[in-house]
């Protein structure tokens, strides 16, 4: 979708339980491709995409009262059933319901001026800042506030690769509830994709500058409230 576009109200059913029953891979349609600048999605429903829901990388646009339920109903997961792909500049979500088996929002490079508020995400991945995939990578000025995660591997997460360069900054996560998450703040500069052999040992990766964690609380079921690895040790 491209050029300014609205996407206001209805329900999309796609019908995906038969897809993750049949074949548990990873590579599945993507639903929205949203490339629209000072655009909008709002009072929209998608139940059990296939894939990845929405791929985020206009300006601008304005994203509220959504739902999406990724989950499953068999013991088939539903893998790689991201809710939103986040890119661009100046884009927002709010009031907004995630129920999946991947990241309820992934921001990527380039990313700038991001705000998410009023959100739910259920049995996801939790809301990740992915500094990360080649060439210089610029993420900034990313705020994240007033999320329930329930039922999930990350809370707060923010995840980058070894030999990438490029910068994240100005990174605030804030009033975060957790209902029995694995592990509610989550930071790496050591990710790779857990389907491929690691990568070979870096000593480079993207610089963090200016990221907070504040308010976060609620319940775990792990030992460790918080995790990650660095590059250098120490961090």
């Amino acid at each position: 979708i491209t050029a300014s576009a609205r996407l206001n109200g209805g329900i999309i059913r796609s019908y995906g339980q038969a897809w993750w029953d049949a074949v548990q891979q990873t590579s599945r349609p993507l639903l929205f491709a949203w490339r629209a600048n000072n655009g909008s999605i709002s009072d929209i429903t998608i139940s059990k995409p296939i894939g990845k829901s929405f791929n985020i990388a206009g300006n601008g646009n304005k994203i509220q009262n959504v739902v999406i339920d990724a989950q499953s109903s068999t013991p088939a997961f539903p893998f790689n059933t991201d809710g939103f792909d986040v890119g661009g500049d100046g884009n927002s979500i709010q009031n907004s319901q995630v129920s999946n088996g991947d990241d309820c929002i992934a921001i990527g490079s380039p990313c700038t001026n991001f705000h998410v508020q009023n959100l739910t995400c259920t049995g996801s991945h939790g809301v990740s800042v992915a500094a990360k995939g080649g060439g210089s990578v610029n993420v900034a000025n990313i705020l994240v506030e007033n999320v329930t995660f329930t039922d999930s591997l990350y809370g707060a997460r923010y995840k980058s690769s070894g030999g990438d360069v490029g910068l994240a900054s100005n990174i605030v996560f804030r009033n975060l509830l957790v209902n029995n998450v694995t592990f509610p703040v989550y930071v790496t500069q050591n990710y790779f994709d857990q389907s491929q052999a690691p990568p070979p040992p870096s000593n480079t990766s993207v610089t963090i500058k200016g990221m907070s964690f504040t308010n976060v609380a609620g319940t775990i079921n792990s030992l460790r409230p918080g995790d990650g690895s660095c590059i250098t040790d120490p961090c």
